[in-house]
């Protein structure tokens, strides 16, 4: 009889009874190979969770997309208006500065000869200098006013205060205030 030595010997083990490896953990546990299949997808819970997460950065990334497009017409209504009130200040400071005529009947714009002819603007549709009509600047409104004024030491019935105001009817932030002054001619 040959007796192996204690160190080689293999433990005893019941042959019905379950290995180290298949022991379930808790019920319904199939093993090692159900872990692995499990982490392969993601949880309704993480779903959901995902889609709110992103669903709040569109949300915030769209605001300002909108507020930048709404607003991305503002400066060119505003170059609009500057470029409306230089065209009138242009051919206001190009008139005399009292009335060559002498005489204010039947005048229309095209007719206008002084510098105080234009203060019966007051919120008009932007026209023409012969009184025509622009269609395409409706929206806007022009207002012209000219006061006497002293300035340095000039006497306020020789210079003209000559304020144009430009406003769009769609849009209150679009405004165009241009200020100059007219002298009598020595």
């Amino acid at each position: 009889m040959c007796i192996e030595p204690v160190a080689r010997m293999k433990p005893w083990r019941n042959p019905g009874a379950p290995t180290p490896d298949s022991a379930p953990l808790h019920p319904g546990y199939n093993g090692p190979a159900a872990v692995a299949n499990r982490t392969k997808g993601f949880t309704l819970i993480e779903l959901v969770v995902t889609i709110v997460v992103l669903a709040i950065g569109v949300t915030g990334i769209l605001a300002v997309y909108i507020q930048t497009v709404a607003r991305s017409a503002d400066p060119m209504l505003q170059q609009q208006a500057v470029l409306i009130a230089e065209a009138y200040m242009d051919e206001i400071l190009g008139k005399a500065f009292a009335d060559p005529d002498g005489s204010e009947i039947g005048e229309s714009r095209s007719t206008w000869d002084d510098v105080d002819d234009y203060a019966a603007i007051v919120s008009a549709a932007p026209a023409a200098a012969s009184g025509t009509a622009i269609a395409d600047l409706a929206d806007y409104r022009v207002t012209v006013t000219v006061t006497p004024e002293a300035v340095g030491g000039v006497a306020a019935s020789d210079a003209r205060n000559i304020t144009v105001s430009v406003t769009h009817a769609q849009d209150a932030g679009v405004r165009a205030d241009l200020v100059g002054y007219r002298f009598r001619d020595s």
